[in-house]
């Protein structure tokens, strides 16, 4: 059975913990923000590394998620759940466009902080542009 293409991406100074992404993500990026359903999906992976390989996660939980898990970055937002482990498997993708009430103040909050750590530790936040 094939499960599609999943993507590891470890964070932390020393790597201590790990983001995944499901092919579905990839899938909602693809239609969502690319608008290409030509692309391979290596390409729709790549595209996203290249242009979001920041973001700044915030957890969010509610009743029916509490481990919900918000990430902005340059393309958009990226929505998922914080595991038991630790791990943040990250499983959809929404654009600018499509956030709603709450969201949209969440996202703009969200990415002031991720522009303001940038600023900080690298003095610059290129990363964003």
């Amino acid at each position: 059975m094939d499960y599609g293409t999943f993507a590891f991406f470890p964070i932390g100074e020393n790597f201590e913990s790990l983001i995944v992404y499901t092919p579905h993500f990839f899938d909602r990026y693809q239609e969502r923000f690319l608008k290409d359903s030509s692309l391979e999906k290596s390409k729709v992976m790549q595209e996203f590394f290249i242009n979001n390989s920041t973001a700044h996660p915030v957890r969010i939980g509610n009743e029916k998620y509490p481990d919900f898990t918000f990430m902005s970055s340059k393309d958009g937002v990226q929505l998922g759940v914080t595991l038991p482990s630790g791990v943040l498997e990250v499983r959809t993708f929404l654009s600018q466009e499509q956030l709603k009430n709450d969201q949209i103040n969440i996202d703009k909050n969200n990415y002031n902080e991720l522009q303001k750590f940038l600023i900080e530790k690298y003095g610059t936040d290129v990363l964003l542009q």
